[in-house]
C-alpha cells in the first residue's frame, strides 16, 4: 500500500489485484475492450478482446537481448509470462523464448522420411521387391527395368518442428496484423514499438526466420493439430515444450479460458493502455472500473446484466454503457465516461439523454441570466458569469462550453413510460492520484470536488429526454444548488482512504481506497 503525505493509497499493483478478479469476468463474459483502449492510446483502433490478447501475448516473458545464457540461467518470474508454464511447471514467455531461440537453433531436429521412388534402369536406396512386382503388373510391363526403392530424406517438417515454426509464424502474424490493423501513420504505440518494423524484437525475430535453419521451411504452409502439440509438450527437449505450451496457451486464448486464467487478467491489467500514469495526473481507466464495480456491488439487481463494450466507432457518441438492469418501476443504466448521447430501448436511432455543460452569457450586463433567463444573484456567481462571459466574447475561449463528460453516470428512468423520462440521476468522479499537498498542484480531492459540483450544477436533460416532475424545467437539479437537489447525486472517488476522515460534506459521496460506496439512489 502506497503512503504519501501519510494517507494511505493504493499502488499501481494493488489496483491490479483488486481489479483483476472483477476484469476476469467481466472480459470473459461480455466485453471486447475497444472503446477502453482507444480513450488512452490515440494511434491504436484495438477490434476486440481477442485483439488485445493476442498483442498482450508477445509481451510475456523476459527480454534478454543477444544472449548467449542456457535455459537454466534466466530466472523469469511467473508474473513476467502471465501464468505461462511448460509441461514441468517451468515459466515461460514469448520474449524470453525468443531471445534464447538463436543459440538453441543448433538443436533442431531434422526428421528423416522414407517414400517410394519408381526408378528406370537404375537403383536408389533399397529396392522393394514386392512394391516393384506389383507395380510392373500393375503397368502390363512386367519385364521392364523399373524398381521401387525405398529412399530416405532428411526433411525440417518433423512435428516438433511444426510446433515450432507454427508459434513463430503465429508471432509474425499477431505483428503483420497489428500493422495492417492498428498502426496509423507508420507510428506504433509505445507499449508494442519493439515489436514494430524497427524494434529490437521485431529484429531478432527477423534474423531468426532468415537463418540458414529456415532457408526451406514455408511458415505459411504449416499446420498443426491440438493432438501433436500436446505430444511435442511431453518431448525431451526444452525448446520444443516451451514451444507447444505456448502454442497451446495462444490458442486458448479467448472469453471462456479467461475465466480459468486469473493471472492472464491480471497481466493484462499491467499493460500500458489501462496502466495508471507514474505522475498519476489523470486517474487511470482501471481505476475507474474498480469503482464502477465496486458501486455495481451494492446493486442485488445487477447480475447478469452486464453490457459489452462496444466502442464509438460511428462517431456517433461518446461512452460505454457498462450494466443495464430494472427494479420495481425503474429502469438503470450505468455509464463510463460518457457524453449524454445512446441508441435508447430498441431503437438504433441516437436519443439525446443527458447534456453537461456550462451555461452561455450572451451578454455582460445585469441583470446576468444564462440562455434560459435563468439569474443568480448570489454574489460568487456573478463572478462565474463575468469570468465566462470574458473568456468566450472576449478572448474567444469556447472550450468550457463543451459537454462533459463524467467518469461514472448513473441514470434512473422511468420503465413505464414510452419515451425516456429521467427520475434520478448519479454522477462520479474518479481521481487516482494521490497528492496533496504540494504548492504548485491542486489537490486532486479539491479539484475533483469542484467538477463533480458543475457537472451537477449544470446537467440538464438532452434534447430526447424527459424529466419525471411538472412544469418546465431547463436543469435537471430541482434547485441551483447541486447539493441539496433531490434528483442529483454526487460522487468522488479518490485514490486515498479517508480523505476527508472526520469533516462529511452533505450532498457528495467521497469514498477512497478499499472504501465501500454507497447504494446510489439508496434512502438513509
Amino acid at each position: 500500500m502506497a503512503s504519501k503525505n501519510g494517507i494511505s493509497a493504493p499502488g499501481t499493483e494493488d489496483i491490479v489485484r483488486e481489479c483483476a478478479e472483477h476484469l476476469t469476468g467481466y472480459l470473459g463474459d461480455v466485453t471486447n475492450i475497444e472503446g477502453w483502449s482507444r480513450g488512452l492510446d490515440p494511434n491504436v483502433n484495438i477490434r476486440g478482446l481477442d485483439d488485445i490478447l493476442s498483442y498482450h501475448f508477445l509481451r510475456t516473458g523476459k527480454w534478454e537481448p543477444r544472449t548467449t545464457k542456457r535455459r537454466e540461467e534466466l530466472s523469469v518470474p511467473i508474473e513476467k509470462t502471465a501464468g505461462i508454464r511448460d509441461r514441468y511447471g517451468e515459466s515461460v514467455g514469448v520474449l524470453d523464448f525468443i531471445s534464447l531461440l538463436p543459440t538453441r537453433l543448433r538443436a533442431l531436429d531434422p526428421e528423416v522420411t522414407q517414400r517410394v521412388e519408381i526408378t528406370d534402369g537404375t537403383v536408389r536406396g533399397h529396392i522393394d521387391w514386392g512394391e516393384t512386382i506389383q507395380y510392373r503388373y500393375r503397368t502390363g510391363d512386367i519385364r521392364s527395368q523399373k524398381f521401387a526403392c525405398r529412399v530416405r530424406e532428411k526433411t525440417p517438417y518433423s512435428t516438433r518442428n511444426r510446433v515450432l515454426f507454427a508459434v513463430l509464424s503465429t508471432i509474425r502474424s499477431i505483428c503483420t496484423d497489428f500493422n495492417r490493423n492498428v498502426v496509423e501513420d507508420g507510428k506504433w504505440p509505445t507499449w508494442f514499438e519493439e515489436w514494430g518494423p524497427e524494434g529490437e524484437y521485431r529484429q531478432e525475430l527477423n534474423r531468426i526466420l532468415n537463418s540458414p535453419h529456415f532457408e526451406t521451411v514455408d511458415l505459411n504452409a504449416v499446420s498443426v493439430t491440438d493432438r501433436e502439440i500436446a505430444e511435442v509438450k511431453a518431448d525431451r527437449d526444452r525448446v520444443y515444450r516451451e514451444a507447444a505450451a505456448l502454442l497451446e496457451y495462444y490458442r486458448g486464448l479467448g472469453t471462456d479460458w479467461l475465466d480459468e486464467h486469473g493471472e492472464y487478467a491480471a497481466s493484462l491489467l499491467s499493460l500500458d493502455l489501462f496502466h495508471p500514469t507514474e505522475e498519476n495526473e489523470e486517474g487511470s481507466d482501471v481505476y475507474e472500473l474498480y469503482w464502477i464495480f465496486k458501486l455495481l456491488e451494492q446493486v442485488e439487481q445487477v447480475e447478469d446484466q452486464l453490457e459489452p463494450f462496444t466502442g464509438d466507432t460511428s462517431g456517433d457518441y461518446r461512452g460505454e454503457l457498462l450494466a443495464r438492469w430494472e427494479h420495481d418501476s425503474s429502469e438503470f443504466l450505468l455509464f463510463n465516461d460518457w457524453e449524454g448521447k445512446y441508441p435508447y430501448g430498441d431503437s438504433r436511432d441516437i436519443y439525446d439523454l443527458l447534456s453537461i455543460r456550462e451555461p452561455r452569457y450572451p451578454s455582460p450586463e445585469p441583470p446576468l441570466t444564462d440562455e434560459f433567463g435563468t439569474s443568480d444573484p448570489a454574489r460568487v456567481g456573478y463572478v462565474h458569469q463575468h469570468r465566462r462571459w470574458i473568456r468566450s466574447e472576449a478572448f474567444s475561449q469556447e472550450s468550457g462550453s463543451g459537454r462533459k463528460t463524467p467518469d461514472i453516470v448513473l441514470l434512473e428512468l422511468d420503465a413505464e413510460t414510452d419515451d425516456p423520462t429521467l427520475i434520478r440521476l448519479f454522477i462520479g468522479e474518479v481521481k487516482h492520484s494521490i497528492v496533496l499537498e504540494d504548492e504548485g498542484y491542486e489537490p486532486p480531492v479539491i479539484e475533483g470536488t469542484k467538477k463533480i459540483l458543475e457537472y451537477g450544477a449544470y446537467a440538464r436533460p438532452g434534447g430526447d429526454m424527459e424529466l419525471d416532475r411538472d412544469g418546465q424545467h431547463k436543469y435537471i437539479g430541482s434547485t441551483p444548488d447541486p447539493l441539496r437537489s433531490p434528483e442529483l447525486e454526487l460522487g468522488l472517488f479518490v485514490g486515498h482512504a479517508d480523505i476527508i476522515q472526520e469533516h462529511n460534506i452533505p450532498g457528495i459521496q467521497i469514498k477512497g481506497w478499499e472504501d465501500s460506496p454507497k447504494h446510489p439512489f439508496e434512502k438513509d
